[in-house]
């Protein structure tokens, strides 16, 4: 019988130890905790969103009015009383101290965008993988499945120097 070592008893900032419980009693790949900011890269994508994308996109609709992040909030939180927008979700990300509605939009982009979308908006220069990180860290962002995605970018962190999963 193999015995199975929760993941939760490794300390909760200790992300990294966390990684290595889960590598070495046989869990999966990659923890569920989102890794820390600093993992990720701070440079925005590298080529203009219209290389990236067919349709092409016109640059009125990248940066804070990115197309990704306007059909994700329209689509997601059309029921909300004031909907939140594009530009909103932009200073969210940014926000240093943020309001409780700017994480809770920051909260719901990173619950309702899949994987294609969030790199989308990466694309389109919404933010940088760093920002979004720090963004839904300060949103207390939990949702693992999500989290295991996003994770998966933090490995642009290697050509930077950082290394996740070995310490």
């Amino acid at each position: 019988m193999t015995q199975r070592v929760l993941v939760h008893t490794a300390p909760a900032c200790d992300w990294r130890t966390r990684g290595r419980l889960l590598k070495h009693y046989g869990g999966e790949a990659r923890p569920c905790v989102l890794g820390p900011p600093e993992a990720f890269s701070d440079t925005p994508a590298p080529m203009s969103p219209d290389w990236w994308f067919w349709p092409r996109i016109e640059p009125e609709q990248t940066g804070p009015n990115s197309r990704s992040v306007a059909g994700r909030l329209n689509q997601s939180c059309c029921g909300w009383p004031q909907p939140p927008t594009a530009p909103e979700f932009y200073e969210a990300v940014r926000a240093e101290d943020p309001t409780r509605r700017q994480r809770t939009i920051v909260y719901a982009f990173g619950l309702e965008a899949d994987e294609v979308e969030v790199a989308q908006a990466w694309a389109e220069h919404a933010y940088t993988w760093r920002e979004l990180v720090r963004a839904l860290h300060r949103a207390r962002f939990d949702v693992y499945t999500r989290i295991r995605a996003i994770n998966q970018h933090a490995v642009i962190g290697h050509m930077y120097g950082i290394d996740l999963w070995t310490g």
